[in-house]
């Protein structure tokens, strides 16, 4: 029997035998339950949820497989250290977040999570588990916000400069989260980053014109140029221009030049304003992107069958001007005919 993804019981009962009850949901088992149906949960929402309410139902469904009260989830960058520019509370008053600014430097469970990313840390009010004891003001602020029991994870993205930090936490201060809660929660948060950046890159792509897989990737940045998220492609793209880069800043001549496509040596990127904040598009530069705007009107009519009559009519100029324009992308692209000049609009 295979129930590693299904929440089970049975119970088996023999003449004269006291009846046996086991759970999946129960200890190491009921763990990897519990994240199988979470995982699923997961994709769905990337493929479904809008923006606003993702990270709302991702808790909800954190939360049907793991009890907890209320929790944290912060993004940001690392520049040199970690600097927020976003965070969502669950099940939290904002005046949280605001006190907590004023204990941020005495918040030892921050500072080791940064530490060791990836893995999840527990601590209750009174201090990190194996660690110091808190600072007075931060276990009292613990204790008024309902943090008596808690899970705290960082998620660094080396290549991007990107981090995101988790906390969960239980207001019974007799409720210890459990080693296999832990582990529940270590696997569980890197579906939920992915599932997020999945969602957001989804809900832009609707919005722009469709990136082929290859050579393409998105990103999206606010206006002092910090990355909030980007495609699996983006680091790779941004190397292959600047070798040395690893975010989370794109260049700032884009930000100055913002309403011009840049053209590097290797790429080709545009911005484009979604709300407050910008879409990063980005692609390996090919050869048409040496042709001028009106050589692309040309060369793509006359690539997909047009003469010049037919050329010449649709953009109001004259045939001969179309011959001209025809010579100079032949001559520009190294090609010697028509098939050459069509395969590169593929």
């Amino acid at each position: 029997m295979n129930d590693a993804y299904v929440s089970n019981s049975f119970r088996s009962t023999a003449e004269g035998d006291a009846s046996l009850d086991t759970s999946l949901d129960e200890g190491w088992i009921g763990a990897l339950s519990r994240l199988g149906r979470l995982v699923m949960v997961l994709h769905r929402l990337a493929g479904t949820a809008a923006a606003g309410d993702f990270q709302r139902l991702a808790f909800d469904a954190l939360r049907v497989e793991l009890p907890f009260d209320s929790g944290i989830w912060a993004m940001g960058v690392m520049n040199p250290g970690p600097t927020l520019h976003s965070l969502y509370a669950h099940r939290q008053p904002p005046e949280m977040m605001q006190a907590w600014q004023k204990l941020a430097q005495y918040d030892t469970v921050l500072a080791e999570t940064l530490k060791r990313p990836g893995l999840t840390l527990r601590a209750s009010a009174d201090g990190p588990e194996y660690g110091a004891p808190f600072r007075s003001e931060v276990s009292e602020h613990a204790h008024r916000y309902g943090m008596e029991q808690v899970l705290a994870t960082a998620y660094i993205d080396p290549l991007l400069g990107l981090v995101e930090g988790f906390s969960l936490y239980r207001a019974d201060r007799l409720a210890r989260f459990t080693e296999p809660e832990r582990l529940l929660v270590q696997h569980a948060l890197p579906h939920m980053v992915e599932a997020w950046r999945v969602a957001r890159l989804r809900l832009v792509r609707h919005e722009s014109p469709p990136a082929t897989p290859a050579g393409r990737a998105l990103g999206i940045c606010d206006g002092k140029g910090l990355l909030h998220t980007a495609g699996p492609d983006f680091a790779a793209l941004m190397r292959q221009e600047w070798s040395g880069w690893c975010g989370p800043t794109i260049p700032q001549q884009w930000l100055a030049g913002s309403q011009k496509p840049f053209l590097g040596r290797q790429i080709a990127a545009s911005l484009r304003p979604i709300n407050d904040l910008w879409l990063v598009q980005l692609r390996r530069r090919t050869p048409l992107d040496s042709l001028t705007r009106r050589e692309i009107d040309v060369a793509r009519r006359y690539g997909f069958g047009l003469n010049y009559q037919e050329i010449a009519a649709e953009l109001h100029i004259a045939p001969a001007t179309v011959r001209n324009h025809l010579s100079n992308i032949y001559g520009k692209l190294s090609i010697n005919n028509k098939v050459e000049l069509a395969k590169l609009f593929d």
